[in-house]
């Protein structure tokens, strides 16, 4: 077993692959990676979290991948996250970025503010800087809701949507079989009127069939949003990640894309500066990052989450995280290898050791 605070030091490869990095400014196009950026993230001053608040979700996308379980993380939980993150401080923690996944995390707000709130009081008498983001449907961002999470320290939002309104009421279906769209986009007008710094990333997922709606999207889009910067907008073909969804039926063809030029070229009034601290490498395969189950269990990747293969390590009730470092190296190897796929994807070519292993119990980590 592997403490999370001691990886660093417990993997000899990334000692011998930083003096390989010290040798060159910046490593090649095969191998994709900055020495800078190495050593930020192996080191314990950098912590990369994504927490899924609950597996439930209020929509049934057709192309949706997730199974919906209903467990949500619960106060005690929001306890180990709060102790594991004073550990890291402890340990030289510096710079926290905490992404709220699900599900559909505004479906359980609550460790949301409660870790929150915690954090703000550690900044007090620590240096520490705190960035968070948020992966949402939108429908349920009220006003009060939206501010509370502005309060929180939630300020960068992901909403996603298919078109305008009639085409995206048949791919992003609530629960009860109703559209969405309306509420969400009454939401992002309301949005306007704060004061506060936020970002709102419009994600417009491209089909096989809606890119005529896409394109009334946009000019709606470009109408109400162009002169406020606190709004992007990113285009995203739509994949086939797996579940029972239908997601192979809408997969954009060669023709469809090659339409996205004119959509891409419209759209440069609302282009944004923009530098991911990642680069081109996988959050999944970055050592200082963790994803939290709702029940405590961690794994690396928000696509394969029923995959025993994701599966990690633990959070302890007293904060302690506590991996599988067999595991967990997998996941980590292209700090060691420099290889570009194993940075760029850790998911691909994972080793078959995991076949037949079931989600790992507690009382095994």
């Amino acid at each position: 077993m592997l403490n999370f605070n001691q990886i660093k030091t417990a993997i000899p490869e990334f000692k011998a692959t930083f003096t390989k990095l010290k040798q060159q400014s910046v490593i090649d196009k095969y191998h994709n990676i900055e020495k800078s950026l190495f050593s930020l993230f192996t080191s314990n001053s950098y912590l990369e979290l994504t927490i899924i608040t609950t597996e439930q979700c209020n929509f049934r996308c057709v192309y949706c991948y997730q199974d919906f379980q209903s467990v949500k993380l619960n106060e005690d939980r929001a306890y180990s996250v709060i102790r594991f993150i004073e550990k890291s401080v402890e340990s030289g923690l510096r710079h926290l970025h905490i992404s709220w996944f699900g599900g559909e995390p505004t479906l359980n707000v609550m460790p949301i503010h409660k870790i929150g709130n915690a954090i703000k009081k550690i900044q007090l008498n620590n240096n520490l800087v705190y960035t968070s983001n948020m992966s949402s449907n939108g429908y349920l961002l009220s006003k009060n809701r939206f501010n509370d999470l502005l309060n929180s320290g939630v300020n960068h939002f992901q909403i996603s949507l298919d078109g305008w309104q009639e085409f995206h009421d048949q791919t992003r279906i609530r629960k009860n079989g109703q559209g969405s769209f309306y509420r969400i986009w009454k939401n992002l007008l309301c949005f306007r009127s704060f004061k506060k710094h936020f970002i709102i990333d419009l994600r417009l997922h491209i089909t096989q069939k809606n890119i005529d709606s896409i394109e009334v999207l946009v000019k709606n889009i470009l109408k109400e949003f162009s002169k406020d910067h606190r709004f992007n907008v990113m285009l995203e073909e739509i994949k086939d990640l797996g579940g029972e969804s239908s997601a192979s039926q809408l997969v954009p063809d060669k023709k469809i894309k090659n339409r996205l030029t004119h959509i891409k070229t419209s759209l440069l009034p609302m282009k944004r500066p923009f530098k991911s601290a990642h680069n081109k490498i996988c959050y999944a395969a970055i050592p200082r990052h963790l994803l939290i189950f709702p029940d405590g269990q961690l794994g690396k990747c928000t696509v394969m989450l029923k995959d025993p293969r994701n599966v990690v390590g633990k959070l302890e009730h007293d904060g302690d995280v506590i991996l599988n470092k067999e595991f967990y190296s997998y996941w980590i190897r292209g700090f060691s290898t420099l290889d570009k796929q194993d940075l760029s994807c850790p998911a691909k070519h994972l080793p078959k050791i995991f076949d037949g292993v079931e989600r790992i119990a507690v009382k095994q980590i």
